[in-house]
């Protein structure tokens, strides 16, 4: 699995660099480019910057409730609300969609056994998948 702060470090690396650049041992010095926004090197660095932090924010999904209608229904075990009468506040489960019948199903068999029918969630806990 790659490691998502050395992604999101080596993105800001590469859009500090992003310029006319000289790297020595000693020192790095951007130039500025006069056909790039900014009045000099540091607000070019600086809008270069806030441009790739907006980029991995944006690209970042935040981890929240949503509606069920929202969850996949692909077999993907989720987090789920369960407003089953008597049962725990969450679960774990999955869509099960067959020819006649079509919910959702406990991930856990005993929770199958002892509730067949299933959880009856109207939340998913996205972003955690």
């Amino acid at each position: 699995m790659t490691n998502p702060i050395c992604t999101a470090t080596d993105k800001l690396l590469l859009a500090a660099i992003d310029c006319t650049h000289t790297i020595t041992a000693e020192q790095v010095v951007l130039q500025f480019d006069p056909s790039a926004p900014g009045h000099n090197a540091l607000n070019q660095l600086d809008l270069r910057l806030g441009a790739a932090l907006s980029a991995q924010m944006a690209s970042q999904q935040t981890i929240g409730w949503v509606s069920i209608d929202l969850a996949p229904k692909d077999g993907t075990i989720v987090l789920v609300n369960d407003t089953t009468e008597g049962g725990s506040k969450w679960a774990a489960a999955k869509w099960l969609a067959g020819e006649e019948w079509a919910g959702w199903v406990y991930d856990d068999e005993m929770l199958n056994d002892s509730a067949p029918l299933g959880p009856c969630p109207t939340l998913w806990l996205r972003g955690i998948e």
